[in-house]
């Protein structure tokens, strides 16, 4: 019996699933129609708490709703397509969607009587001072709110974004233009175009006319009409009213009244009165030219009020440039007493000087346009003229240091030092030799400060000078150290030994030994014995390397002993040089001695298993080399990496080859064994009757269809076999 159940519940299963693979029915989803009932209910609670006479939301917005509502068959029409397990997807998003809607089309009571409110006081304002355009655009506007504010679905936004039209519906209107000063101006300006201008600017008028007989081309390139056009026009907006004004007033504003002269011709009659013979020459010409100036703005017919007024201020400003002519009685005595000095001590040029400055005074004195001011300051520069005359230099010392000058540079040059010599040269040739000198000495306009600015000139060249000192002390001192015996010092001591006695010979015997060279000489000759280095005593490494020698190659790997055999190389290096120091020894005896006790026995073949990895790098002796490669022969065995890691790959033998940057090359025999392997002994177990394989499958159901299927196997269970 229970087998029989078994096949009937596998029977099921397998059709269930043969169902499901070709056709699945899913139950359908009902949140969001659950979500828009709950809303419905929500919004009639709140409707009908409201206080009485106050609703939460408007009276027909409200009805309108409900009908919408009603028409699903209320709330217990969606509550039965909610309960309704086989309702499909469309008649669920379909009834969802006719709620939302309803729901949306709903407008707050405060909303709707707010936006009534200022609907109707746009909708009242007096429209007459408006264009007649403008009005139509504005009352369509009011005809469409007012469509939208009586449509009970429109919904809260729509009704809320209504405000913002009202509020902007005012910029539709354009004020009508106000002509009363348009008007104004035009009379006026046709009273004076009928006059004969004579109280206006000439010129001024003549344009004043031409404007406005051009007035409406101006005007049709502003507005698009004429100045009759633009009077005559009820509907003239403000900007077309205001731009003709602009116009009109340019046209006004070329009239330039003419200006009252009277005043300037009083005070130009009283200027021609002044007495010439009182002031300078030269400021009473220019006194004259600018009455002329003034004359001619009094003449002048297109003279504006700007002009007169200037005028009259240049006028009163020529008072101030005549200069009253100064007295020269002081003038005249100080130069005569200037004429009678004594000039016989003093240099010619500065007495050529002088007599310049005295026939400037002269020409002051003759003129008669000079003023008080250019007189004093005639008797200002005549006290001073004095200055410029210059007394005759004392040259004597100057003829002395002059002759120091010329043994130096010529006769005495050998007595110096070559740098300095040449320093003295220089100097000397930058103000010019003794032919410079000799020319100032004979020079009789030569001044005391530039005789005393060459000598010492000269005097700073002389101490330029540095004499040279007696090298045969020295040279006996050079003489002992060059023939000492050097054969005990290494080769590169005694090159550099001898090397540094040659440049201070050098030193020693050139134009350059002051006392100061001769101190540094003192100096390196007093260290010049630091220099010699004496040879090390190689006894301790020939004994090393003599012992070293019992090693055989055969007995040892091969990058072991390549290390010894380098270090037996260069300590032979060591034993035959002449040029070695003790640091030398030491480091050959050193390096022996690591290479003895770094040897490493013959190596034997490596055993590995497979998959087993090993570092070959403890199997080799480097020294001071560095591996340059590591070679597998045969990769199927083995493979080796960069860092000398040996990977065992599978069954056999090769070698693996370490190559040295010494030249060294070390083989190394490895042989991998085999791994092994454990038997694993599977069970399979069977029902000989019926086999049901399930294959990762996955059945994807609602929960409402396995409680169906649950059922159902309980049925089956209950029924006796």
């Amino acid at each position: 019996m229970r087998l029989k159940k078994l096949i009937v519940i596998l029977s099921l299963i397998l059709t269930i699933a043969g169902i499901a693979g070709n056709y699945v029915v899913f139950a359908a989803e009902k949140a969001a129609l659950i979500q828009a009932r709950d809303d419905v209910v929500a919004i009639i609670d709140t409707q009908d708490n409201s206080p009485v006479g106050d609703p939460y939301y408007e009276s027909d917005s409200y009805q309108a709703f409900i009908d919408q509502i009603n028409a699903l068959g209320g709330v217990v029409g969606i509550d039965a397509m909610i309960a309704d397990d086989l309702a499909t997807q469309v008649d669920i998003d379909n009834m969802t969607s006719s709620i939302n809607t309803a729901i949306a089309g709903l407008i707050l009571n405060d909303t709707y009587y707010s936006t009534l409110a200022n609907f109707s006081a746009a909708n009242s304002i007096d429209l007459t001072p408006y264009t007649s355009e403008s009005q139509l655009y504005y009352n369509n506007e009011m005809n469409r709110i007012e469509t939208i504010l009586n449509n009970p679905t429109a919904g809260e936004t729509a009704i809320q974004a209504l405000n913002a039209d009202i509020d902007n519906a005012s910029a539709l209107l354009v004020l009508r233009g106000d002509k009363t000063t348009m008007n104004n101006l035009i009379s006026q300006i046709e009273t004076i175009y009928q006059g004969d201008g004579s109280s206006y600017i000439p010129s001024t008028f003549l344009d004043f006319k031409a404007a406005y007989d051009n007035i409406d081309s101006l005007l049709l390139l502003d507005i698009g009409m004429t100045l009759d056009q633009i009077v005559g026009d009820v509907d003239a907006t403000v900007d077309e009213v205001s731009a003709t004004e602009t116009r009109l007033n340019e046209v006004l504003a070329i009239l330039v009244d003419l200006p009252d002269k009277q005043q300037l011709i009083d005070d130009y009659n009283n200027a021609l009165m002044v007495d010439e013979a009182l002031y300078t020459s030269s400021t009473y010409a220019v006194f004259e030219e600018g009455l002329a100036i003034i004359l001619q703005i009094i003449n002048d017919p297109e003279a504006r009020s700007d002009d007169v007024l200037q005028a009259e201020s240049d006028l009163a400003g020529l008072y101030g440039i005549l200069v009253e002519l100064g007295d020269k009685t002081d003038l005249i005595n100080a130069y005569d007493d200037a004429i009678d000095f004594d000039t016989s001590e003093y240099t010619p040029d500065s007495i050529e000087l002088f007599e310049d400055e005295l026939d400037r005074i002269q020409q002051i004195i003759l003129s008669d346009d000079v003023d008080q001011t250019d007189v004093d300051q005639a008797e200002t520069d005549l006290s001073q003229s004095y200055d410029l005359l210059v007394l005759q230099a004392d040259r004597n010392d100057l003829v002395l240091l002059n002759q120091l000058l010329i043994d130096a540079y010529y006769r005495d040059r050998t007595l110096y030092t070559a740098s300095s010599h040449a320093v003295f040269r220089a100097a000397v040739d930058d103000f010019g030799s003794y032919l410079h000198v000799n020319a100032v000495i004979n020079n009789d306009n030569v001044s005391q400060s530039e005789v005393d600015a060459l000598a010492n000139q000269i005097e700073n060249a002389l101490d330029m000078l540095v004499p040279l000192v007696d090298n045969t002390s020295l040279l006996a001192i050079y003489d002992e150290l060059l023939t000492r015996d050097l054969s005990d010092y290494t080769l590169a001591s005694r090159a550099a030994y001898l090397s540094e006695l040659e440049k201070i010979y050098d030193i020693i015997v050139g134009d350059e030994l002051d006392n100061q060279a001769v101190a540094g000489v003192l100096d390196d000759l007093s260290t010049i014995n630091d220099l010699l280095i004496l040879l090390p005593d190689t006894t301790p490494l020939q004994e090393i390397y003599d012992q070293s020698m019992i090693y055989r190659e055969e007995d040892y790997s091969v990058s072991s002993y390549t290390v010894l055999k380098i270090a037996r190389q260069e300590a032979m290096g060591v034993l035959e040089s002449l040029d070695i120091t003790q640091d030398d020894v030491d480091q050959a005896i050193i390096g022996i001695q690591e290479a003895i006790e770094g040897l490493y026995q013959k190596l034997e073949t490596v055993y590995l298993r497979e998959g087993q990895a090993f570092n070959i790098n403890s199997m080799i002796t480097l020294g001071d080399a560095t591996v340059d490669d590591y070679i597998s022969n045969d990769e199927d065995v083995l493979t080796i990496s960069d860092d000398g890691t040996i990977n065992a790959l599978a069954y056999g033998e090769t070698t693996v080859e370490v190559a040295l940057s010494n030249g060294a090359t070390e083989i190394i025999t490895v042989f991998v064994r085999a791994k092994v392997t454990p038997t694993v002994m599977a069970l399979t177990f069977s029902i000989p009757f019926v086999g049901v394989g399930l294959g990762a499958a996955l059945i994807y159901v609602k929960k409402e269809s396995w409680v169906i299927m649950y059922q159902a196997i309980k049925r089956i269970f209950k029924k006796k076999v």
